[in-house]
């Protein structure tokens, strides 16, 4: 197999061999001789064209690993960002994604935005107010999202009006 590292210094060469060529065939000389260096001097050619392909290729696959590193570094952060949350089941395929003691700085819970989270951002819920049900009405400002979370006609579970029914953030 050939080793891409040496590339560069293979198309050195052959520019090497190819101006040699050329002031070779200047002298004057045998036309046979001169025939034969015309037909190393294509041969030639065609190495330095397939060596320029080479170098293309291979920069082509170095732009594909550099994207792809890119994109397994952004899911890593993605990742290690959801695992500051906890997703917390309201019964009914209905959930919240609280933020983990550990990383809440806040009194009380933390919610983050159900609907913001399965498209890969974080907002968190601004508590509203609390309804004459007893249910802790919060709102996203950045989708426009509305959840209520609670106890209800004394069913405990969390309701959502406009965004994040029925789906959890981990099936993405």
């Amino acid at each position: 197999m050939f080793d891409v590292a040496s590339l560069p210094t293979v198309i050195n060469s052959v520019k090497t061999a190819v101006e040699t060529l050329a002031s070779l065939k200047s002298l004057k000389g045998d036309p046979d001789a001169k025939a034969a260096l015309d037909e190393v001097e294509r041969a030639l050619l065609e190495a330095r064209a397939m060596a320029n392909e080479a170098q293309l290729r291979e920069w082509e696959l170095m732009q594909k690993l550099k994207a792809l590193q890119a994109e397994f570094d952004e899911s890593k952060a993605w990742r290690n960002t959801l695992e500051k949350y906890e997703e917390v089941s309201y019964g009914e395929g209905k959930s919240a994604y609280r933020l983990k003691t550990d990383y809440n700085s806040c009194e009380g819970d933390c919610y983050a935005c159900p609907k913001c989270i399965g498209e890969k951002k974080i907002s968190h819920l601004q508590f509203q107010n609390r309804t004459y049900e007893a249910l802790d009405f919060y709102k996203c400002y950045d989708c426009g999202g509305e959840f209520f979370y609670g106890t209800s006609n004394g069913d405990s579970g969390i309701q959502t009006v406009s965004a994040g029914r029925g789906w959890s953030v981990f099936d993405v």
